[in-house]
């Protein structure tokens, strides 16, 4: 998965660097998504066009999703390819592009205290046992969003820039961990109408939030 995520980011760099041998603007970033580095080249006074990297990410938190008590973990990296159009003559502008992603998503169940424990409708004792589900997002996603900054300028040093978009697609199960078919009257049947619950769930995260501020400079 690395491997994949090295070489995007790689043909994001080509693809930017192709453009003029020579970078226009560098700049960095801090938000939702973690810790973003890039260079843009502005084509002409209306379009821009950069590449950047962004990791860093790492979010926890306990949650439960269709009966079951989960401890959830995500990381994000993600490279990105993008046009920048700006209609109004000034630094406000539009964004659409591609985000070649390393994006995990792993499910622990829990034992949770008072709390109970249901598969497909029955109840179950999760202690000494375990339900274990990895989500992944897709490797490619549109990004579309607003933002400011990365307009063609001849003035040179420091600016501001923030980005305010979506990545677009869903997650997506890979991979079903458990030693609960078999005990306490749950059957394969369930546990599969369970997993089916989960993935309807992570349906409706359709979109990847994503919310930056941070830097630039032209030289």
């Amino acid at each position: 998965m690395m491997n994949q995520f090295l070489k995007a980011a790689a043909l994001a760099a080509l693809t930017v660097g192709a453009v003029s041998a020579q970078a226009n603007e560098v700049y960095g970033a801090v938000g939702l998504t973690g810790v973003t580095v890039g260079y843009a080249y502005p084509i002409n006074d209306s379009f821009t066009v950069r590449g950047d990297i962004t990791g860093g990410y790492g979010f926890k938190r306990n949650d439960r999703i269709s009966g079951v008590d989960y401890s959830a973990k995500l990381a994000a990296h993600r490279v990105g390819a993008y046009g920048d159009w700006f209609p109004a003559g000034n630094q406000f502008r539009l964004t659409g592009g591609l985000a070649f992603n390393d994006n995990a998503l792993k499910l622990r169940s829990r034992a949770a205290a008072n709390s109970t424990t249901t598969i497909n409708g029955k109840d179950v004792d999760l202690t000494g046992h375990y339900l274990n589900v990895d989500a992944e997002y897709p490797k490619v996603a549109p990004y579309i969003g607003i933002g400011w900054g990365h307009r063609k300028s001849d003035s040179k040093g420091w600016s501001f820039n923030a980005d305010l978009g979506v990545m677009i697609g869903k997650y997506k199960l890979k991979n079903i961990q458990q030693n609960i078919v078999g005990t306490q009257g749950v059957e394969q049947a369930d546990l599969d109408a369970e997993i089916a619950k989960v993935q309807k769930d992570l349906n409706k995260l359709r979109v990847f939030p994503v919310l930056s501020v941070g830097v630039s400079y032209r030289f």
